[in-house]
């Protein structure tokens, strides 16, 4: 595979969302210490109102939008009508959404927190939907010109300003403040896309309503797939929230969603940065059905090898992690990190298998992994949260991600003759029998969780540098070290 290049993608592409995620932890710190779990809650669900607006007003217009561009670089004149559609069909979609949510803010309110004290609140929210779709639409632009630059730009002063804004409010207003945070980086994102975006290619005049419905039809039709997976996990996730904000009160949904943003941080660079560059190259070569699964199978082993040691880490330092992060009142998220955690190992398993499908343009079979995994996910949620209380979040998490890499495997195997190598298998079953026992050790007490946590991430690193370099080879400056470095411990890398 090409190791050197995925590993320079997570370079580039997982610094810029690293600096993200610093900021997103600084900002649920600052609420954790100011408001407690029940502000961090509050957010959560605030966060995910704007997330499932901006997914069905948006239609996926930034994918889209982004593939329609792309394909018309060539084209300078019909680039800039599509940059003049998708700047109209941003506005008035985005538009459509925020007036949606004011008008049914009361609704919402009911719905989700149980009565209609935040319903002013959640009117507000759909400005920040109206700014994420314009947003989407800015940075299609930018990706579609290859100005990755300016993307990460666009990314590190949204995010920066959002949370500097953000937590002003909160620091003069208090609880009644905390809506301006999932609104300010929206806002900031936005405005920093268009300032970039304003160097592109002026945008043409489109010849009428008929030409401006086509792109328009075109950027709806491609979008509804992408935005298909996307807003069934957002909408899985509302409705979890919703559940423990009615079971536990808005102090579980805090705790759950303190443990969430740790466990999703865990992965996020990763599968940002690896996006990048895997699938383009799966999509080259797919109808090569052994170099397509050699392929996937280097991804997932690449990404067990370098996700293992983390989440080793995570598991055995959780209690250290939640007080540091956000404070000793969180100790109920401990658990629930420490099961979610472990299900990343087999989010990493089924996310290459999936993008088997995509390159295949096998949407709707794309769309019913989502639908297998959100639907499991909340089903199993229902019953152990019964069983096990709170605790049960945390376990309903690696559940349904069984449940989703089993349909995965079976329906790639299917359509594209997949098989998992050696090599995956044995660093799965490695990396989750030493996650096990870690968790195991972590529910005898705190020191032997972390004693038991770091000896697995020593176990895990070694292991996943045996894999990578046994799937590169000694050629190249990477393979060469890794190579050299098991010969003078006396332990080579037998060749795959």
């Amino acid at each position: 595979m090409s190791a050197t290049g995925l590993l320079r993608s997570i370079g580039l592409i997982g610094g810029a969302k690293g600096f993200n995620i610093l900021m997103g932890l600084i900002r649920v710190k600052i609420v954790a210490v100011m408001l407690g779990p029940s502000g961090v809650g509050t957010l959560g669900i605030y966060a995910n109102i704007v997330e499932t607006g901006a997914e069905l007003a948006g239609v996926g217009i930034g994918q889209s939008g982004m593939r329609e561009l792309a394909a018309a670089r060539d084209d300078a004149r019909r680039m800039a009508r599509l940059r003049r559609a998708l700047a109209i069909a941003s506005l008035v979609q985005g538009a459509a959404g925020m007036a949606l949510i004011w008008l049914f803010r009361g609704e919402l309110s009911q719905l989700i927190f149980g009565n209609d004290s935040h319903a002013f609140e959640t009117g507000l929210l759909g400005l920040g939907v109206l700014a994420a779709v314009l947003t989407a639409a800015q940075t299609a632009l930018l990706r579609a010109m290859q100005r990755i630059g300016d993307v990460v730009r666009v990314a590190i002063f949204g995010s920066t300003a959002g949370t500097a804004m953000g937590l002003g409010a909160i620091w003069i207003w208090g609880a009644s403040g905390l809506v301006a945070l999932p609104l300010a980086a929206p806002a900031a994102t936005a405005l920093a896309a268009f300032l970039y975006a304003r160097r592109a290619p002026a945008p043409a005049a489109i010849d009428g309503a008929l030409q401006l419905w086509g792109h328009w039809n075109r950027f709806l039709r491609l979008g509804a797939a992408f935005m298909g997976g996307a807003l069934l996990a957002t909408a899985t996730l509302l409705a979890i929230r919703t559940l423990l904000t009615r079971s536990f009160g808005i102090e579980g949904a805090g705790m759950f969603q303190a443990a969430w943003a740790l466990t999703q941080h865990q992965v996020a660079f990763l599968i940002s940065a690896m996006g990048a560059d895997y699938f383009p190259k799966l999509s080259s070569i797919i109808k090569d059905k052994p170099a397509s699964i050699r392929l996937a199978n280097d991804q997932t082993a690449l990404a067990l090898s370098l996700a293992g040691p983390v989440v080793m880490g995570v598991i055995g330092l959780a209690p250290w992690l939640v007080s540091l992060l956000y404070s000793p009142r969180f100790a109920p998220a401990i658990e629930i990190l420490q099961w979610q955690a472990l299900g990343n190992l087999l989010l990493l398993t089924a996310w290459p298998l999936g993008f088997i499908m995509v390159a295949r343009k096998r949407g709707r079979l794309f769309f019913a992994t989502h639908l297998v995994f959100n639907g499991s996910f909340l089903a199993i949620m229902l019953g152990v949260i019964a069983l096990f209380g709170l605790a049960g979040a945390g376990i309903a998490f690696p559940a349904a991600q069984l449940v989703h890499v089993v349909f995965t495997r079976w329906q790639v195997g299917r359509i594209h003759g997949f098989s998992w190598e050696p090599d995956a298998v044995r660093l799965l079953l490695l990396n989750g029998a030493l996650g096990a026992g870690t968790l195991a050790a972590a529910h005898l007490s705190p020191s032997a969780g972390a004693i038991a946590g770091l000896s697995a991430a020593c176990v895990a690193t070694v292991a996943g540098m045996r894999t990578i370099g046994r799937r590169i080879g000694p050629q190249g400056r990477l393979g060469g070290r890794v190579h050299r470095l098991f010969v003078r411990i006396g332990w080579p890398i037998a060749p795959t």
